[in-house]
C-alpha cells in the first residue's frame, strides 16, 4: 500500500512538472517570436507616442492632458513587455533603478481603475511619505502590483458589485513593506498553497 502511495505520488509530481516544462517552452517560444517582431511593434508605437505627446502639447484641458499622460505611458509600457520577452529570450536579468514605491503603487492603482466596472470601489492609500528609495525593476514591480490590485478589484465586484480597497506602505525592520486589502471573499481555502505555483489561476480563459 505504500509503494503505491509513493508511486501515484511520484506520478502526480511528474505529472505536474511536466506540465510546467510545456508551460516553460511555450514562453521560450513566444520570446523567440518577439525577436522577430519587436522591430515591428516598436515603429507603430513610436508613432502613438509622439502624435500623443503633440497632442499633449496642444491642448490645455487637465483632462484631456491626463488622458494623454495615460496613452504615452501605456504604449510605453507596450514597449517594456516587448523588451522584457527579448531580455526573457535572451535570459537576461531585471533592470534596477532608484525608484519611489509609493508612486509605482499608485500607477497601478490609476491603470487598474481603468478597468470595466471598478466605478463602486473606492481606494484608501495609508502611505509613509517619507520612505526611501529603493532599487527594482519598475516594469516588472508594476506588473505584480497591477495584477494584486486588479485580483482584489475582480473580486469586490464579482461578489458585491464594489468595495474598499486598502494600500499601506512603511518602513519595517529595515525594509519596504506594502499591504493590499480588500473586503471582497478572499483567497479560497483549496488555492491558498497554490498562490506561488507558476501558471496557477482560478480565473477562466480570457480574465486574467
Amino acid at each position: 500500500v505504500e509503494s503505491n502511495r509513493m508511486l501515484v505520488e511520484a506520478h502526480q509530481q511528474l505529472k505536474e512538472g511536466t506540465g510546467r516544462m510545456i508551460q516553460y517552452e511555450k514562453l521560450v517560444a513566444i520570446g523567440t517570436l518577439a525577436a522577430g517582431i519587436a522591430h515591428e511593434l516598436n515603429n507603430p508605437l513610436a508613432v502613438i507616442m509622439g502624435n500623443t505627446q503633440l497632442m499633449y502639447d496642444s491642448v490645455t484641458d487637465p483632462q484631456l492632458r491626463k488622458r494623454c499622460q495615460n496613452m504615452v505611458r501605456q504604449a510605453e509600457r507596450c514597449a517594456h513587455i516587448v523588451k522584457n520577452m527579448l531580455k526573457f529570450a535572451r535570459q537576461e536579468g531585471p533592470t534596477s533603478v532608484p525608484s519611489n514605491v509609493n508612486l509605482l503603487i499608485d500607477l497601478a492603482l490609476e491603470l487598474a481603475k481603468m478597468g470595466s466596472g471598478f466605478e463602486n470601489i473606492s481606494i484608501i492609500r495609508n502611505y509613509d511619505d517619507h520612505l526611501p528609495l529603493t532599487m527594482l525593476d519598475e516594469s516588472l514591480m508594476e506588473q505584480v502590483f497591477l495584477n494584486i490590485i486588479a485580483n482584489g478589484f475582480h473580486a469586490m465586484r464579482d461578489v458585491h458589485g464594489g468595495g474598499t480597497f486598502t494600500v499601506s506602505t512603511c518602513v519595517q525592520d529595515g525594509r519596504i513593506r506594502m499591504r493590499f486589502s480588500d473586503d471582497g471573499p478572499g483567497i479560497p481555502p483549496e488555492a491558498i498553497s497554490k498562490i506561488f505555483d507558476p501558471f496557477f489561476t482560478t480565473k477562466g480563459v480570457g480574465e486574467g
